[in-house]
């Protein structure tokens, strides 16, 4: 094992040397500096000519080609269109007959209670609530004959949520402009959901990449040199901050939208059961979850958007100062740059408070539904699952670490007995000898 070790070590430091040698053979021979022999430091000509702009650091995390979630929401959707149809085709036939079968004990029931001495209704009042059962029985026939799915998700739901969609890309700065177009757009219900979707999604994905871009920049421009001394170690922080979070952002709210469209995905499975439940009384309660569910499914992608919308202007109002004292190359600015405790404080909390407002969208969407539970929360799962598994690989680690020392110890200790007997030995010899030759010498 020690000379298989040995071996790759030597394999791949005669890699790295030849590479090396090879691109010293192939690099052209530097310029001369220009700034007296310290170009080599960040500070340096070569340095500030390699810097790019803000503009440049946008473009480069703001691309609509990038939007992965996009694609993510596209496909989720078509995935929600088509197993509306397969619970259609699956409970719609079962709920008719169950509506059926029930009715006819129910009305045999509101008969047997209307000859029953002891009924306290009039006849004229039960008669009513029968006539206005078999109504309501009719029309949810129709509707379950006419496809529940068809008839109310793609003919009022789908429709209703694309419009909440493209109203809150107008909320977002630049309106989603730059080519965030949607797939789709064929005039149904599932092109006109798909398209909207992905101008939200992608008008987010640019507002997210441009929070990654700033942060990228001031961190690209954060001086760090000795000769003159300048370490922007403010602006290189705060630069990071802001680029983690933006990037934390960029990864949760695909994560938000695919939560809000899981539940739709649910409610239009089991829609016929729930327009069933709703002829009577006891299961009416399932009726009301459905619709406060798709409610704050709706209400998710409306104030998620509003989240981003004034998180992204609360950030550009705070780096306006900062990036306006950057751009005017001023040298007054001391040791640590344009950006001092203050501002350095203002920007972290703005970009803590923003990933804390965007988490926090579809709890307040459930609020204002009514739903009894919490939204968006799979950004959230996914990331409790990976740090679960960090965690357990952790202690995996450390467990056969601690097995390792135990052995190595193990093995030590056994060394070091064997050494401490031999010496035992060897004085017990050596002091016998002694002895021995004391007692000759007598």
């Amino acid at each position: 094992m020690k000379r298989l070790v040995l071996h790759l070590l030597i394999l791949f430091s005669a890699f790295f040397a030849f590479s090396d040698m090879a691109l010293a053979q192939q690099s052209p021979p530097p310029d001369p500096p220009s700034d007296g022999g310290w170009s080599w430091l960040p500070g340096g000509d070569n340095d500030e000519d390699a810097r790019k702009s803000l503009e440049s650091w946008q473009q480069t995390f703001s691309m609509p080609s990038a939007c992965w979630g996009c694609e993510l929401f596209s496909t989720m959707a078509r995935v929600t269109l088509g197993f509306g149809s397969i619970g259609e085709e699956l409970f719609a036939g079962p709920a008719i007959a169950a509506m059926n079968s029930f009715m006819g004990l129910w009305v045999v029931f509101q008969l047997y209670l209307l000859l029953s001495p002891s009924n306290a209704n009039g006849a004229s009042q039960t008669i009513d609530t029968i006539f206005q059962r078999l109504v309501l029985m009719i029309i949810i026939l129709w509707i379950l004959r006419q496809g529940s799915f068809s008839y109310i998700m793609e003919g009022y739901i789908f429709p209703i949520i694309g419009g909440i969609m493209q109203s809150a890309v107008q909320l977002i700065p630049g309106g989603g402009g730059g080519g965030c177009s949607g797939g789709g757009g064929g005039g149904q219900a599932a092109d006109a959901l798909i398209s909207a979707g992905n101008g939200l999604m992608c008008a987010m994905h640019i507002e997210m990449g441009r929070g990654m871009g700033m942060g990228a920049f001031l961190m690209d421009d954060a001086d760090f040199s000795m000769i003159p001394p300048r370490i922007e170690i403010f602006q290189m922080l705060g630069g990071m901050i802001m680029f983690l979070a933006f990037l934390a952002m960029l990864i949760m709210l695909p994560f938000r939208l695919f939560d809000a469209l899981i539940r739709l995905t649910v409610v239009s499975v089991v829609l016929p059961l729930v327009v069933f439940a709703y002829q009577f009384k006891p299961t009416r309660g399932v009726v009301k979850q459905a619709t406060t569910s798709v409610l704050a499914a709706g209400l998710t992608f409306f104030f998620t958007a509003l989240a981003v919308a004034v998180s992204v202007t609360l950030l550009n109002e705070v780096t306006s100062p900062v990036l306006n004292s950057i751009s005017s190359s001023s040298d007054a600015d001391g040791f640590v740059g344009p950006l001092d405790g203050s501002q350095f404080m203002i920007l972290i909390a703005s970009a803590i408070g923003m990933a804390a407002f965007i988490k926090q969208a579809g709890t307040i969407a459930a609020e204002f539904a009514g739903f009894q539970g919490s939204m968006g929360n799979v950004g959230g799962a996914g990331s409790a699952a990976v740090g679960g598994a960090m965690v357990a690989g952790g202690g995996v680690i450390g467990l056969a670490g601690g097995r390792a020392g135990m052995k190595i110890g193990q093995a030590a200790g056994g060394a070091l007995g064997r050494a401490g007997g031999a010496a035992a030995g060897k004085a017990r010899g050596s002091g016998a000898a002694s002895a021995g030759q004391a007692e000759m010498s007598r």
